[in-house]
């Protein structure tokens, strides 16, 4: 109970656990009721402020001062950063070989991650910092930084090597998934690039770059191929005992080196003909070709022109809308295209304005049809952005995505179509980009094998997307042969009843999956015939229950693998398998960022060791 000695209970009776306010306002008393349960009084105190003025100055004045809290004094004793724990560096200086040691790992690092000119290092100002910081640091000349950076690269590489050596001969390895790409830097040395992907025994995902070569031979298949097999036997994965699946971007001379390389199979990325069914909407749809030109000028105007660019800033806080700079889009990707076709379409208000009041403007105007086709355009290809982003995840597999995705997107796509109170240009935008998904990806993508296998190994969709097209039978037909290859399972065992082992509650959340699901049980019940092990094992697999949407894959089947250790093994093999080349792609992004105008005289090797370092 509150203490009644509190200056602040000369206006509040206490009833029990309630302490009513007795305050006389105009002849009525106030009558306010608050818990009295605990030992604080000070909402009492907060009423009396907030209603009775008079009497809450006159208790504030009576009450002593509390003591400053613990967490105030340590906050503002950290004013200045977060909390640092002691170490033994604090009350012993360390020596001038640790710290150069230290020292020269940092800069190191620095040179790595940032991209900068190894001669930086060697500048009078970077000296002057490096002396503010400590003046015992001595720095070294920019050439040794480039020989220990080398080392370094040296250093990573030869522990990637490591890591596949002992994962191999513990035979973990049972597939290994692979992207290639070719790039050319500013000072027009070409590099091939190779990342490898693969599931380790405790279904650990591992994505590494051991390759970033240079390649100086002409770009044709031979030499592709040539250098594919060179790398691979480096890596001592040219086994017939390992899945080898390269993926790339459809290129023509990349698609032939692949085709050319001995036990080599082959997957098209997955992004890259999502592209080239956009690039397809694009140039089939009429006008489009206007809006995306329209759209750009916008941009380049606003980059080239600060007139333009604090014209533009002034109007669109004028119309209260913020205000974000117009993407200048690539030539290349698809992507950047939507993002400057968002940011025009973010900035509408504004831009109309200013092309309607200003003759600078004036010839970058869309006019009122183009606007609806560029807002159509920009809202069908939300979703493909979407999809493009989960199919180019790494900390997970993504084969298994790329059909449940495709048909997201088609399922999108005609309600979009189907919606009249969308407009004809977005319309004819959507039934042209879904025409055009659909002649790249044929049922839902259902068209190739591995997409197939990978849908029916999710645990979350089992086959369900493969059964709307009389493919699921076909698919566990693949997977049993798949597996005979790899493990000797006899032809028929006696039949054995189904089992239904507990998991997660079945999601309400997918009809798709309730359809599926009842019809496997339905299917299930009539089974009399002898089956082999393989078909056993699927049967038990679709009896468990549907997990929640957030499941994570690999977990999944690692906890299962004991239960389920055929499909296990074979997913082990499947989900390798990237749906995108993006690894790669960044790989070479990287390589852009370091071989810049500043820093174009970068020898090959030394633009290898910065982007292995």
């Amino acid at each position: 109970i509150m203490s009644a000695r509190a200056p602040v209970w000369k206006y509040y009776i206490q009833d029990k656990d309630r302490a009513i306010c007795q305050v006389e306002t105009d002849g009525k008393i106030c009558g306010a009721s608050f818990s009295a349960k605990g030992s604080t009084t000070s909402h009492l105190l907060r009423h009396l402020e907030a209603k009775h003025e008079t009497e809450g100055k006159e208790v504030r004045g009576k009450m002593k001062p509390s003591a400053p809290k613990r967490k105030a004094n340590e906050e503002a004793t950290n004013q200045s950063g977060p909390k640092i724990k002691p170490t033994p560096s604090m009350f012993f200086q360390e020596s001038d070989a640790v710290l150069d040691k230290r020292v020269t790992e940092a800069i190191i690092t620095f040179l790595a991650d940032s991209g900068v000119a190894f001669q930086v290092v060697g500048r009078d100002s970077f000296v002057s910092l490096m002396k503010t910081a400590n003046r015992r640091i001595k720095l070294k000349s920019p050439k040794t930084y480039i020989r220990l950076t080398r080392l370094r690269a040296e250093e990573i590489d030869k522990s990637i090597r490591d890591i596949i050596k002992t994962i191999k001969e513990e035979g973990d390895i049972k597939s290994v998934g692979f992207t290639t790409d070719i790039w050319t830097s500013r000072s027009q040395d070409s590099y091939m690039s190779l990342t490898i992907h693969f599931i380790d025994r405790f279904w650990h995902l591992h994505r590494l770059t051991p390759f970033v070569k240079p390649f100086p031979e002409r770009h044709t298949g031979i030499n592709i191929s040539l250098g594919l097999s060179d790398m691979i036997m480096e890596l001592n994965l040219n086994s017939a005992e390992i899945d080898l699946i390269c993926v790339n971007d459809n290129a023509s001379n990349v698609k032939l080196g692949i085709k050319l390389t001995p036990g080599l199979l082959q997957y098209l990325c997955d992004n890259h003909t999502v592209e080239l069914a956009i690039g397809d909407t694009f140039k089939s749809v009429i006008g489009m070709s206007n809006v995306l030109k329209k759209s750009k000028g916008l941009a380049k105007f606003t980059h080239q022109s600060n007139v333009a660019l604090e014209e533009l800033k002034k109007e669109a806080s004028k119309e209260g809308v913020p205000f974000r700079k117009l993407k200048n889009p690539p030539d290349t990707r698809w992507s950047g295209r939507f993002d400057n076709m968002a940011s025009v379409l973010h900035l509408k208000k504004p831009i109309k304005n200013l092309c309607d009041d200003s003759e600078s403007w004036d010839e970058h105007s869309l006019s009122k049809n183009e606007w609806k086709q560029l807002e159509g355009a920009v809202q069908c290809l939300k979703p493909v952005k979407k999809m493009i982003k989960a199919l180019e995840a790494e900390k997970e597999p993504t084969i298994d995505k790329v059909v449940a995705e495709v048909f997201n997107v088609q399922t999108t796509l005609r309600k979009f179509v189907n919606n009249p109170a969308n407009c004809g240009y977005g319309i004819m935008f959507a039934r042209e980009l879904k025409d055009n998904i659909e002649a790249r990806f044929p049922d839902k993508g259902t068209d190739r094998p591995q997409r197939r296998m990978a849908n029916y190994l999710s645990p979350k969709f089992r086959g369900a997307h493969l059964d709307q097209y009389d493919k699921l039978e076909t698919t566990k037909q693949e997977i049993e042969d798949k597996i005979k290859t790899y493990e000797n399972v006899p032809d028929e065992v006696e039949p054995t009843a189904a089992e239904n082992p507990t998991d997660t509650e079945l999601s309400p959340n997918s009809k798709l999956m309730k359809k599926h699901m009842a019809k496997i049980q339905k299917a299930r019940t009539q089974f009399g015939q002898p089956r082999n092990k393989i078909r056993l094992e699927m049967d038990r697999y679709e009896s468990f229950s549907i997990p929640g949407k957030d499941v994570n894959i690999l977990q999944w089947w690692k906890s299962h693998e004991a239960v389920l250790p055929l499909l296990a093994s074979l997913a082990k093999r499947i989900l390798t398998i990237p749906a995108s080349s993006s690894k790669s792609e960044r790989v070479f992004s990287t390589g852009g960022n370091i071989v810049t105008a500043k820093r174009n005289r970068l020898s090959p090797r030394e633009e290898r060791t910065e982007k292995s370092g």
